[in-house]
């Protein structure tokens, strides 16, 4: 994890831009003109120039206006997802933050790039990437963007899991999206003249939500406004996973209201770069993708907040793609993962540059099956609750539409049809044999074929005393 001041923040992003101009400025001029990359500002753009990806944490898409959600809780994704492709079907290879984002990073599943929990007893270990995954920033960065990440996840995110391969500026800071915009907006002011690829990780929509009123919309939910949910989730957690029927629908109401509010709060702060972009007259010339880790749920399933299965709120995440130059939308069927992230960017870039870089990262919108990985969720951390044992066992979902097989390593699989029963109702295991064993059969030859990681890279580290209270304020670790 990084702490900088604002100070030190100035000096590494004036010595990022010093740096990238001295060592790169000619060959990149050479190379980017060469291969069509630049595109004159005043013209739609063929190829990006930059690439900006937002990865929103703890993001359903069932909670958002721009895929159908009764409250208007994303205009501005609404406006942007007009001039772009919205993928209807997308889905998070993991419930949880660390695995999912170095399968947006690496292109690989949990599986197989490791960044996950493994079970060791008598405790779980969380496995880091190893340097020996490439990494989508690495990609870039050899073809001559300027990398740089701003990341507001200082639990899972942080260093010491080595996600920040490849960027040349990492910067952690649990804060808003406000205030994040504040440390993006000064880094491209020294940096928008060059090729970039820009990451930015929001945390309002995760626990403790962010419920400031809205600046442009102060009406909204205002009576929700700088409500606590801290609490209020630690109380419906313990219930809900004990499946106490007694607890209050009233404050999961409660709970729903504060969530939609951060998004509310995130989505104004998307907006807010969206025009940072347009004022520098980058907007246009850049491909643009919002995306989340996973989701959260509300009570469906006995379950509450995210990580501990696979059911569709949990790993149903948006996936918004504007190219470079886009003026009409479009709605996407093709089922999607965050395995695609790497190969949906490359694609966009000229031909001969990309096409050693897509070999890497194959994966694309409907070329594969499509999966999502759940292991042991946090047993060395929720042992003494009453209804750890439960959450003790791996759970692998496979995505066929509109069927989802969920494998479970304690025999409790599972069979949905999504498109007739999208709340997963109805388990479908003994009413259709035939479709439970094709999609079994075919995770397992998926996983059979592909390279297997069954230990973690290494020891991570135990956590000091102030990542152990950052991992609380996120829900993370209970209380002694």
């Amino acid at each position: 994890m990084i702490h900088q001041t604002n100070s030190d923040r100035r000096l590494d992003i004036a010595w990022s831009s010093i740096r990238s101009h001295c060592v790169r400025a000619l060959a990149l001029a050479l190379a980017l003109v060469s291969c069509g990359l630049f595109a004159p500002r005043d013209s739609e753009a063929d190829h990006p120039t930059n690439v900006v990806l937002i990865s929103v944490d703890t993001l359903t898409a069932g909670h958002l206006s721009a895929y159908g959600y009764e409250r208007l809780t994303s205009p501005r994704l609404d406006a942007f997802a007009a001039g772009a492709s919205l993928y209807r079907r997308a889905y998070s290879s993991s419930p949880w933050t660390l695995p999912t984002h170095a399968s947006l990073f690496t292109g690989k599943y949990p599986f197989e790039h490791g960044a996950r929990t493994f079970r060791q007893p008598p405790r779980a270990t969380r496995g880091y990437l190893a340097e020996s995954h490439f990494t989508l920033a690495e990609a870039l960065q050899e073809l001559g963007f300027n990398t740089a990440a701003f990341v507001a996840n200082n639990a899972y995110l942080a260093e010491r899991y080595r996600l920040n391969q490849g960027f040349e500026t990492y910067v952690v800071e649990r804060i808003s999206g406000a205030k994040l915009n504040d440390l993006v907006f000064e880094w491209l002011a020294s940096n928008a003249d060059e090729p970039f690829f820009l990451f930015v990780n929001y945390m309002d929509t995760h626990a403790p939500y962010n419920t400031r009123k809205l600046k442009d919309r102060p009406e909204f939910l205002e009576h929700a406004v700088n409500g606590t949910s801290a609490q209020l989730l630690v109380d419906l957690e313990q219930a809900i996973l004990d499946r106490d029927p007694s607890y209050s629908r009233e404050n999961v109401a409660r709970a729903v209201d504060l969530y939609d509010l951060s998004i509310a709060n995130l989505d104004e702060a998307i907006g807010a770069l969206f025009d940072q972009l347009t004022a520098l007259g980058r907007f246009d010339d850049t491909l643009i993708l919002v995306t989340a880790d996973h989701g959260e749920i509300f009570g469906e399933h006995d379950l509450i907040k995210h990580g501990r299965d696979l059911y569709e709120p949990l790993i149903r995440v948006p996936l918004i793609v504007r190219k470079a130059g886009q003026r009409s939308g479009e709605v996407v069927d093709t089922i999607a993962s965050s395995t695609d992230i790497p190969h949906l960017i490359l694609s966009q870039l000229p031909e001969e540059t990309a096409a050693p870089y897509l070999r890497v990262f194959p994966f694309a919108p409907g070329n594969h099956p499509v999966i999502s990985e759940n292991y042991y969720d946090h047993p060395n951390i929720w042992g003494r609750k009453s209804w750890a044992p439960r959450f003790d066992r791996e759970r692998i979902a496979i995505v066929d539409w509109p069927h989802k097989y969920i494998y479970s390593s304690d025999d409790h699989h599972e069979l949905y049809d999504i498109e007739q029963d999208p709340h997963e109702l109805r388990n479908l295991l003994v009413d259709e044999p035939e479709t439970a064993v094709r999609l079994a059969a075919k995770l397992e030859q998926f996983r059979a074929e592909r390279p297997r990681i069954d230990q973690p890279a290494g020891t991570v580290r135990l956590p000091t005393p102030e990542e152990i209270e950052n991992l609380k304020e996120l829900g993370y670790l209970p209380d002694p």
